[in-house]
């Protein structure tokens, strides 16, 4: 890319973890805990920077979920930016969990790695950035998700606030990513049909650009699956915390 942002971002995201770490945050915790307590401390600034896209971008996105070109073929100068930030943490975070044996999880390395080439392809070739930006939203719930994790190493698991942190997790889950992503899929098949069998403008694209949507179509029912399958994994967990609460006090 012309540019050199992602990087910039991925060291920004670095040093935030290594001031993390030079500070003595999470310091009473064991090593694998530290390292991924640590860890969380980066993915909150780059919910900010998600859902601070949500806003900045909320006109242009409105537009663009009207006009089902732009959705496809079409970005804007803030909109690639934001993007080329997200993956530089992406970027960053993949690192980390090759770097840290404690983090290491190859199923994650190989999503972000996907990840991050999807995000620069799309913003290179100005194709289905519509789609990824909306995907910003799908962070409100690794709030709870840290959360989660946080209340864990600290010894919370049988907590009312890690049953309500659950609760909470859930909920933005459901609306966040399984709702949400729906809707993006139900938008980009309504696009496909729209685009090609009724108005013939997608054929008119070069043949990159036809590939690449097609693929990265093919990304986003991905994703809407794996979401389901974890959204299935969260309301297990939430179960099994809220009967770990309701046994603590029963038993008190």
């Amino acid at each position: 890319m012309a540019n050199h942002l992602p990087i910039t971002a991925a060291l920004f995201y670095g040093g935030t973890y290594f001031a993390s770490k030079y500070l003595g945050l999470f310091r009473s915790l064991p090593r694998a805990a530290r390292i991924d307590a640590l860890s969380r401390v980066p993915s909150f600034i780059n919910v900010g920077v998600c859902l601070y896209a949500c806003y900045a971008e909320w006109d242009a996105v409105i537009i663009a979920a009207r006009d089902l070109t732009k959705a496809a073929f079409g970005s804007s100068p803030s909109r690639d930016s934001l993007l080329e930030v997200v993956s530089g943490y992406m970027l960053y975070d993949l690192s980390l969990m090759i770097l840290e044996p404690e983090l290491r999880d190859w199923l994650m390395v190989l999503h972000h790695g996907v990840v991050i080439i999807a995000l620069l392809t799309g913003v290179q070739q100005q194709v289905a950035t519509f789609y990824m930006t909306c995907l910003f939203a799908n962070e409100v719930s690794t709030v709870f998700v840290n959360a989660r994790y946080l209340l864990l190493h600290y010894g919370m698991g049988s907590s009312r606030a890690y049953a309500w942190n659950g609760v909470a997790l859930a909920t933005t889950f459901f609306v966040c990513r399984v709702v949400a992503i729906t809707a993006l899929v139900g938008h980009a098949a309504f696009a496909w049909w729209s685009l090609a069998f009724v108005q013939g403008l997608y054929w008119s694209r070069p043949r990159s650009d036809r590939a690449l949507f097609g693929g990265l179509s093919g990304l986003l029912l991905v994703h809407w699956a794996l979401n389901l399958f974890w959204f299935a994994r969260v309301v297990a967990h939430v179960r099994r915390a809220h009967q770990r609460t309701v046994d603590k006090i029963k038993a008190s």
